[in-house]
């Protein structure tokens, strides 16, 4: 059973030509250099507060997550903290859209900070708003899981319901 996989492209490929053993030396081009697990993690969102500890004990190295969460109380902003690193954030505030000012109750964020698809976006009336350009300067460091306990800290102005959290474990 294949359990992870590199994503790349072979550049080079070398073997001894009169050999009584023969080897190959294959070098592959890989952009984002990890080995990334085939299917994702789900982790169960009725154990995740604004307050929470993501345990990945199997990846070797830091990788993204995504998730999504609907707003159940009207606010000007949404972040991500670390519990071991007071100075790292990252913070999304939506400005003004539409006439309406910050996120509405009933908002949908979805946020990935995967290697090959960082966005953060808000479904309303069945429209995706993307928000990219609404992350706050200074406070823009895209949040990892690395490998062991990592302490995160979801914080909005109101209430907001989990839907989903998901990451993949790399290598």
């Amino acid at each position: 059973k294949t359990v992870a996989a590199l994503t790349g492209f072979v550049t080079k490929f070398e073997t001894g030509l009169f050999s009584k053993t023969p080897q190959a030396q294959i070098t592959i081009r890989c952009d984002d250099g990890m080995i990334r697990a085939m299917e994702e993690t789900m982790f169960d969102v009725t154990r995740l507060s604004e307050n929470t500890t993501i345990v990945d004990n199997v990846s070797t190295a830091p990788h993204g997550f995504k998730f999504n969460v609907t707003l159940d109380a009207i606010s000007d902003d949404f972040m991500i903290t670390d519990g071991m690193d007071p100075e790292w954030k990252f913070c999304i505030e939506p400005g003004t859209i539409d006439g309406d000012t910050g996120f509405l109750v009933g908002d949908i964020l979805y946020f990935s900070s995967a290697y090959d698809g960082k966005t953060i976006y808000i479904k309303r009336n069945g429209t995706n708003l993307y928000l990219a350009d609404r992350i706050v300067l200074g406070c823009a460091t895209w949040p990892v899981i690395f490998p062991g306990a990592n302490e995160l800290r979801f914080i909005a102005d109101g209430a907001f319901t989990w839907n989903e959290f998901s990451y993949y474990e790399t290598y």
